[in-house]
């Protein structure tokens, strides 16, 4: 996470519970008809990916610049953080769902065949069309493969705003037809949504007024409903999705951080366990309201709660944070191990 900034904690905490409340309402739907609230559920998850997108091409940036990449060594550098900050939990949840015969969701059956298992313990399920062996794992490969270019582009536009936006209308036919004409390649699709996420970090130091603090979450929120209005007859409609992406990053540079001490520690809580929530959601949801399906409602969520609670937490202290410093440990001393100027 990129220290001091309590807005984008409030952003990715907003982004996982987006997912969240999408895989929540699903189930309520399946034990109660009446509660189904189609197709804003399935409108709001992906929002909440969408969300992810811009959140990471921000953060990664910042991240880049303090690191003062220049050159293939600090290319190389980042991407061994990088693999260390996304594969090992997504490892462990493959091999918990492999090992307990959890399905892709909650309602479904459990069919993981090995080409799924294969790709999701590579994030590469779009590549080889396999389904992932959980549901949200989708967007992984998309991250894997986008941060492949994120340090070109960062040397590329930082800086330039007007870069941002020229890559980001040339971006669109390609995302346009992808679908068509590069059906592997889905990370095509989503990149006019990443460079929502540069365009903000290219305009950090530009803004020369600042809005509220407090405004913050409520413009978030008003984009959302935007957001479920716009998309609620083509739940997937590309272009809503990039232009909403495009906005919010435009905007993120245009607000001075939040001062509310409760909603910042909150955001900074959801947003420090958020991977794990995003990934063990639905598991915890098959726990709670599948494997205790005889038991009452109220105890099938409460037991679905602890669990996330659980996994999400000891995904983190004990996985997650780990692999982190591992990974920055490693990075470091590969830098250190070269001579100046040295190209390995």
């Amino acid at each position: 996470m990129h220290d001091a900034e309590p807005n984008l904690d409030i952003l990715r905490a907003l982004a996982v519970l987006m997912v969240l409340a999408d895989h929540v309402t699903e189930m309520l739907a399946l034990q109660n008809a009446a509660l189904s609230i189609h197709p804003y559920n399935l409108i709001l998850g992906r929002l909440g990916v969408l969300l992810f997108f811009v959140h990471t091409a921000l953060v990664l940036n910042h991240s880049m610049a303090r690191a003062k990449l220049t050159d293939w060594n600090d290319v190389r550098t980042f991407y061994i953080r990088r693999a260390f900050r996304i594969y090992p939990l997504a490892i462990a949840t493959v091999v918990l769902v492999v090992a307990l015969n959890i399905p892709t969701m909650p309602w479904r059956e459990y069919n993981a065949s090995l080409t799924s298992i294969v790709t999701s313990l590579t994030l590469t399920s779009n590549l080889l069309y396999a389904e992932p062996v959980l549901q949200p794992m989708w967007s992984l490969p998309i991250e894997v493969q986008m941060y492949l270019a994120l340090p070109i582009i960062y040397l590329i536009v930082r800086k330039r705003p007007s870069w941002v936006l020229a890559l980001w209308l040339l971006s669109l036919p390609v995302a346009w037809l992808q679908p068509t004409y590069l059906g592997r390649f889905s990370v095509f699709a989503f990149v006019p949504c990443f460079l929502g996420g540069i365009l903000a970090f290219t305009l950090a130091d530009r803004a020369k007024f600042k809005l509220p603090g407090w405004l913050w979450l409520p413009t978030l929120l008003l984009i959302s409903a935007a957001y479920l209005f716009l998309q609620r007859q083509s739940i997937h409609f590309p272009p809503t999705q990039w232009l909403t992406c495009l906005l919010v990053g435009a905007l993120i540079p245009s607000f001075a951080n939040s001062t509310a001490a409760a909603l910042n520690a909150a955001g900074a809580f959801i947003a420090k366990y958020s991977y794990g929530i995003y990934l063990f959601h639905v598991i915890a949801i098959w726990f709670g309201c599948v494997v205790l399906a005889d038991a009452p409602h109220w105890l099938q969520w409460t037991v679905a709660a602890a669990t996330l609670c659980v996994l999400s937490g000891l995904g983190y202290h004990w996985i997650e944070y780990p692999a982190i410093k591992l990974g920055a440990r490693l990075a470091t001393r590969r830098t250190a191990a070269l001579p100046a100027g040295a190209v390995p």
